[in-house]
Parts: C-alpha cells; structure tokens; sequence
C-alpha cells in the first residue's frame, strides 16, 4: 500500500472519529467555543505541515529512487 493511499485512509478515519465526537455533544453551546477554536488559523501547525512536507518531498518518499541508483552504482559488479 503506498503512503498517498494510507495518509487517505487515516484521514476518513479521523473524520468519522471526529464526527463521531461532535455528535456525542449534548448541545450547542458546547460546540461554538470548540468551533471558534478551530476557525482560528494554527501557525504551529502550518509549520509543522511546512517542515514535514519539505521533509518527506526531499528526504523520504520522493527521493528514494534516486537514493537506490546511488547505492546500486556503489556496489561492485558481480
């Protein structure tokens, strides 16, 4: 399974959890202060998604075919 397909799969469950928590809400005055929480941008997490998006596109993912023809040019011939 590839890791586009896994991030979706993690993703619809966080959405049926989260759908899950906000319908065991007893009423709406619990969840405004929870929605205006959530309407305000995060910087932390914009940095985080920043941070680990430069890391996966350079480091892990996406450069591991080149990091394989590298380590295959180092090995002798057989």
């Amino acid at each position: 399974m590839n890791y586009g397909k896994l991030m979706e799969i993690d993703a619809k469950e966080f959405l049926v959890s989260f759908g899950e928590d906000m319908a065991s809400f007893p009423d709406e005055a619990s969840v405004n202060p929870l929605l205006k929480l959530k309407e305000c941008e995060d910087p932390y997490l914009s940095e985080n998604v920043d941070r680990n998006c430069f890391k996966h596109m350079t480091h892990c993912d996406f450069d591991r075919p080149n990091r394989e023809v590298r380590q295959l040019k180092i090995l002798p011939n057989n």
